[in-house]
């Protein structure tokens, strides 16, 4: 499952668990932070730890191996493959009574190891009563993309359906305010829920009109700067640049942010960025992929960025 931030992943994922666990599957459940990224086989010992995986039901050699991933014993490193065979034996295991779903969210920033081990399991449970649903944040890199599982991309909502959203969340917005947040929310759900709570008061959001740059609630800032914090600083000033500039245009935005950085930012700056799904750059112009992204951009800055300011600057 493909989707944007805040487009309804989490969202679908615990409908099916929901609907699954109503049928009579097991659920196996897993999360992936980026704070566990770097701890090997992390992301599959917090999988496994529900199943009776030290058990004598695995053969010695996949049980050993399984101890050392998850420090029960001292030995080198792990056997990747036994650790693969484990974990896909345990699971036929498991799922003899009553079938099961194994559910892994933010599976982009499961460690590298445990979406190995899943990649592979994966491919092989078709004989078997396992599902098995990973969400993954566009733009990002797993090893789950490059095994040719079956995708499922999860689009923003149409105009009926983000209507329909917002009103049943926030009632008697001004018709400006209104169309304003439909504007910035662009069809993704998280931002329809929160978008309205971001408003001072209900006095604001029922007044004829809003900041140029809209406030974010804390869960909003989280779901679009988590990209952003590992782009390298050229990036970040580049698309700071990008996002106080009323304009599009790509020699502009580059001549300011040099001018900000002290040092020439070329193009190349951006490339992290289009490949994070935050920006689409051609030729000449630098479009933000959602709003909210500039939005956050414009809310980021350390100190604020006067454009006309800039612009008045390079002309010096």
């Amino acid at each position: 499952m493909l989707g944007d931030a805040g487009i309804g992943k989490t969202a679908l994922l615990a409908d099916a668990a929901s609907r699954a666990r109503a049928a009579g599957f097991q659920i196996l459940t897993a999360a992936g932070v980026q704070s566990e990224t770097h701890l090997p086989f992390s992301g599959l010992h917090l999988l496994l730890r529900p199943t009776h995986w030290d058990s004598d039901a695995l053969p010695g050699p996949q049980r050993e191996a399984l101890r050392v991933a998850f420090g029960r014993s001292a030995g080198g490193p792990p056997d990747a493959f036994l650790i693969a065979l484990a974990t896909l034996d345990l699971l036929a295991n498991v799922a003899e009574p009553s079938p099961v779903v194994v559910i892994a969210e933010d599976a982009q920033w499961l460690d590298r190891p445990t979406s190995d081990v899943l990649t592979f399991v994966a491919r092989r449970v078709e004989s078997d009563p396992i599902v098995m649903l990973f969400g993954v944040r566009d733009g990002c890199q797993t090893s789950l993309l490059e095994a040719g599982l079956l995708e499922l991309p999860v689009g923003r909502l149409d105009m009926a359906a983000s209507e329909a959203l917002l009103d049943s969340v926030a009632m008697g917005l001004a018709p400006e305010v209104r169309q304003r947040l439909l504007d910035e929310a662009d069809g993704n759900p998280l931002a329809l829920r929160e978008l309205p709570a971001a408003l001072a008061s209900d006095t604001a959001s029922r007044r004829e009109t809003l900041p140029s740059v809209l406030p974010l609630t804390a869960r909003l800032e989280r779901a679009f700067s988590q990209r952003t914090l590992e782009l390298p600083p050229d990036a970040q000033t580049a698309l700071r640049v990008a996002a106080i500039n009323d304009e599009s245009d790509l020699a502009e935005i580059l001549s300011c942010a040099s001018l900000i950085a002290k040092h020439e930012i070329t193009v190349g700056a951006f490339v992290p960025a289009t490949a994070a799904g935050l920006v689409e750059v051609d030729q000449t112009e630098v479009h933000f992929h959602h709003p909210l992204v500039r939005s956050h951009f414009n809310r980021s800055q350390a100190q604020p960025i006067s454009w006309q300011y800039i612009r008045r600057s390079l002309h010096y």
